[in-house]
């Protein structure tokens, strides 16, 4: 019981910072006039190769993803194609993204002073509809939140955030809900903005041995022994290299025990990684393939 509850607050967090809408996704982020990126990865259902190809303004034009690490016609999973429209900043106020089968959605963004808005629209019948909740992203990219009801006022979840919403401090997490456990996220980032130590705190238990004794009588009566705490709180730390890659995972559990995720990178010229392979315990578990091709 204490599995499938542990899973579903973890679904629960997962879908609340989900970031698939933010800005970054569509511009390249990568050092140098970026042309095409290919890079082979691993998936649940097997290797996948992810194609992306840029324009000389930076911006995402199509992204392809094949099933395997050949990309040809009957291999492909999915295509989205991109077209942009900009604002007299020449930021981008409008995403038109079409996929394979032609099916239209668009992003419209709007640009406050220490964030901005996606809304998502999906074209149907020949009209634009939107589904879902107006989006907001900080000026960093994060998602931005204050607070979240789920599940009809079940639970709830709480969002801090530094002076300028570069930072997100502290998430927590709330119910009155019996075998639900309340936790809290902390973090604490380096001067380059970059996540250094999360702190997960969650309840702390006190274990207990039931003894029993007799006395001179013969009569019998039990005594608590306290034994030990424990808890699901654990703590994790994150290292960086020069180019602010991350190369290093420590979690450490409430009871001292620990497991470390080390990764190491090959670069390019342009100080691009080409190359990741990441390790748990000494033992290489994954290897991302990147191919940068770069505008003459």
């Amino acid at each position: 019981m204490n599995n499938i509850r542990n899973s579903i607050i973890i679904l629960l967090i997962t879908l609340s910072i989900n970031v698939s809408g933010q800005l970054s996704d569509y511009i390249n982020n990568l050092n140098g006039t970026v042309k095409q990126t290919i890079i082979r990865e691993s998936s649940y259902s097997g290797p996948i190769t992810i194609i992306k190809d840029y324009n000389l303004d930076g911006f995402l034009k199509v992204e392809s993803v094949y099933n395997g690490n050949d990309f040809n016609k009957d291999s492909l999973k999915s295509r989205n194609k991109f077209t942009y429209k900009l604002d007299d900043k020449k930021r981008i106020s409008e995403i038109l993204i079409v996929n394979q089968e032609k099916e239209k959605r668009k992003k419209i963004i709007k640009y406050k002073h220490s964030y901005y808005t996606v809304k998502t629209s999906w074209k149907r019948n020949q009209k634009w509809k939107s589904y879902d909740d107006v989006e907001k992203f900080t000026n960093n990219h994060k998602e931005y939140k204050t607070k979240v009801v789920l599940e009809l006022g079940m639970f709830h979840e709480y969002y801090k955030w530094n002076k300028d919403k570069t930072q997100l401090l502290q998430i927590r997490f709330e119910t009155n809900e019996e075998g639900w456990e309340e936790y809290t996220y902390n973090y604490t980032y380096n001067d380059e903005n970059l996540l250094v130590y999360e702190e997960y705190q969650t309840r702390i238990d006190s274990v207990f041995d039931i003894k029993f004794y007799q006395d001179s009588l013969g009569n019998i009566y039990n005594k608590n022994v306290f034994r030990f705490t424990e808890s699901n709180s654990f703590n994790t730390a994150y290292k960086y290299d020069e180019y602010d890659n991350c190369i290093e995972v420590k979690k450490i559990q409430y009871d001292g025990s620990f497991c470390i995720t080390t990764s190491q990178f090959q670069y390019d010229a342009q100080n691009n990684w080409i190359k990741k392979e990441e390790y748990r315990y000494g033992e290489l578990k994954d290897t991302q393939i990147r191919e940068i091709i770069y505008f003459n």
